[in-house]
C-alpha cells in the first residue's frame, strides 16, 4: 500500500514484513503524558510521526493492559530507529517497544529491508499521481522520474558532448565551495556560496539574484571558507574555517541560524600538527564532520560546538603519494553522510582513493574501485545511492555506484567539465538534477581575489539520460500490449 502526496512523494509505503508502525507498552500508561512521549520518539528517531492511535483503557485484555498505542512514522528508517529504543526508561518505568504486529501479521521478530520502487512520470501534466513497481524481495531503493522536459533557456549550450545548461553568469568575488538549502522559509531550494576573502555566505536563486545572508566581520581577516553545509534538522549553516599561509594557523567550525545569520558558536579544531580544515558533513543528531586534509583525519564537532578528533585511522596513510605532483600535500579532502547506514565516505585527493567511516566509532575501510579517481574534490551522495565526485585538476564529474554498501564500488559515469573556472564544488537538487560550482578558486589563492564572476552550471549525464529512454520505450510497450489485449477482449 503506497499514500502520495503533492508531486509523487511518498507518505507512507507498507508492505509485507515491511512496518512504519510501532506498539509502544508501558508498565503506568496513566503516569504517562502524551505530549512528552511523542517528543521523546520524535527526538530520538529523527523522523516525522504521521500518525498515533491512543488505545482505550477500557476492555483490554490482560496482555493488552500495558500498551499506551500505535505511532506510525514517515520512513522505515524512523520506525527502525523506534524500535531500537526498547527498554529505555520512560516516567519511572522502561518502555517496551514492537513492531506493530497488524503490519506484520503477528511476526515480532523482522528485520527492516528496504523497498525498491520505480516511479514513472506520466508524459503529460502530473495529476498528482504516479505508477509503483514494487517487488517484495527487493532491497535497493532506486527513484526514476519522467517528467515533461521544460523549455530550454535561451543561455542553453546545445552542444550534444557537452551536456550542461548554463545558469546566469554571477558577479560576485570568488569563491570556492557551494551547497544547497533544501527547505528553509524563502530561500528553499537557493544555493549557498561562500566569498574566498570576505567572510559572507549568500543564496543565490535560480534567476542569479543574490542576497547576502550572513556577513561575520569579527572572523580574522583573509580566512577562507573553504567547505559549507546546512544542518536542516536545526536551521543551521555550518562552515569551515581556514587561514591560507602566510597567515597565522587558524582552523575552526563556525556554526550560524540559517533564518538569523547569528553565529551560534566558533569552534577551534584540536590540531597536534600542520592542519588544513576543508570539508565538512553533518549527520541527522546535528554532529559535524570536518576532514584535515594534510593531518589526514577526521574532527567532529557536536551539536553545541564541542571538537574532538574523530577518526585518525591507519588506512587514511597507507596509500602511496607521488610528492612530485601538484597538490600532492592535499589529502582527505570531499566528506558525505550516509544517514540510512550512518557512515561517512571520504575522498583523498593524493591517492584517488574512497574510503568509508564509520560514524559511531570512526573505524574506517578503503572502498575498493574499478579505478582509481583522479585528484578528487567535492563529494555529495544521492538518494538512489550513487555517489557525485568533481575534481578541478582533472575537471571530470564521477559518478559511482555500489551494490555492497561501499565495500566496492564501479565508476560508471565520467563527465567531463570545462577547464576554465577550476570546478570544486557539486550540488545536487532532487534525484535528477546536478549543479558544478565554477569559482575560480585557483585564480584566488594566486593573488586575483576580486574576479567579479563565477558561474554555477546544470550537468547531465548522457548514461543517464539514455536509461531514462529505455524505460519510456519499456512502458510503451507494455501499453501496447495491453492495448491489443482489450481490444482482442472486447471483440470476443
Amino acid at each position: 500500500m503506497a499514500l502520495f502526496g503533492s508531486g509523487a512523494e511518498i507518505k507512507h509505503l507498507e508492505l509485507e514484513k515491511h512496518s512504519l508502525s510501532v506498539d509502544v507498552y508501558h508498565s503506568n500508561i496513566n503516569a504517562i503524558d502524551d505530549t512528552e512521549l511523542l517528543m521523546f520518539f520524535e527526538k530520538n528517531t529523527s523522523g516525522s510521526i504521521c500518525a498515533v492511535y491512543k488505545f482505550q483503557g477500557m476492555g483490554k485484555d490482560p496482555p493488552d493492559r500495558e500498551k499506551w498505542g500505535k505511532i506510525t512514522f514517515l520512513s522505515p528508517d524512523a520506525a527502525k530507529r523506534a524500535v531500537e529504543l526498547d527498554g529505555d526508561e520512560f516516567c519511572g518505568s522502561n518502555l517496551k517497544i514492537l513492531p506493530s504486529q497488524s503490519a506484520m501479521g503477528g511476526d515480532k521478530t523482522f528485520l527492516f529491508p528496504e523497498v525498491k520502487a520505480r516511479i514513472f512520470w506520466p508524459r503529460r501534466l502530473s495529476r498528482g499521481f504516479g505508477i509503483v513497481i514494487c517487488d517484495k524481495i527487493d532491497v535497493n531503493i532506486k527513484h526514476h522520474r519522467r517528467r515533461r522536459p521544460p523549455p530550454l533557456p535561451s543561455n542553453f549550450n546545445s552542444d550534444n558532448q557537452s551536456h550542461r545548461r548554463k545558469l546566469p553568469r554571477h558577479q560576485f568575488p570568488i569563491t570556492k565551495p557551494l551547497s544547497r538549502i533544501p527547505s528553509v522559509g524563502p530561500f528553499k531550494q537557493h544555493f549557498l556560496v561562500e566569498s574566498l576573502r570576505h567572510r559572507t555566505t549568500s543564496s543565490i536563486s535560480d534567476a542569479g539574484i543574490i542576497e547576502t545572508l550572513i556577513s561575520d566581520t569579527s572572523l580574522p581577516e583573509n580566512v577562507t571558507v573553504v567547505g559549507i553545509t546546512i544542518d536542516s534538522r536545526n536551521n543551521r549553516i555550518l562552515a569551515v574555517i581556514h587561514a591560507v599561509k602566510p597567515l597565522p594557523p587558524f582552523n575552526a567550525l563556525a556554526a550560524y541560524d540559517l533564518k538569523s545569520g547569528n553565529r551560534l558558536f566558533l569552534s577551534p579544531l584540536p590540531i597536534d600538527e600542520e592542519a588544513l580544515a576543508n570539508d565538512v558533513a553533518v549527520d541527522y543528531n546535528g554532529n559535524a564532520y570536518v576532514t584535515n586534509s594534510i593531518g589526514n583525519y577526521i574532527w567532529k564537532v557536536n551539536v553545541k560546538g564541542e571538537a574532538s578528533i574523530f577518526s585518525k585511522s591507519p588506512r587514511f596513510t597507507e596509500h602511496p603519494v607521488d610528492r612530485d605532483t601538484p597538490y600532492s600535500y592535499i589529502g582527505l579532502n570531499g566528506i558525505a553522510y550516509v544517514s540510512s547506514e550512518d557512515y561517512l565516505l571520504v575522498v583523498q585527493s593524493n591517492t584517488g582513493k574512497v574510503f568509508k567511516v564509520d560514524a559511531d566509532d570512526g573505524t574506517a575501510k578503503h572502498v575498493l574501485l574499478n579505478e582509481d579517481l583522479t585528484r578528487p574534490d567535492g563529494v555529495v551522495f544521492r538518494s538512489d545511492g550513487v555517489i557525485l565526485v568533481v575534481s578541478p585538476q582533472a575537471n571530470k564529474l564521477w559518478l559511482l555506484k555500489s551494490n555492497n554498501g561501499w565495500g566496492e564500488g564501479v565508476v560508471y559515469d565520467k563527465i567531463d567539465l570545462e577547464s576554465e573556472g577550476y570546478p570544486t564544488s557539486v550540488v545536487l537538487r532532487g534525484r535528477d538534477k546536478m549543479y558544478v560550482l565554477y569559482g575560480y578558486f585557483l585564480e584566488g589563492l594566486l593573488g586575483n581575489s576580486e574576479r567579479e564572476g563565477f558561474r554555477i552550471e546544470e550537468i547531465m549525464s548522457p548514461k543517464e539520460s539514455e536509461g531514462e529512454n529505455v524505460w519510456l520505450y519499456v512502458m510503451i510497450g507494455f501499453g501496447m500490449v495491453y492495448f491489443v489485449y482489450w481490444r482482442f477482449q472486447m471483440g470476443s
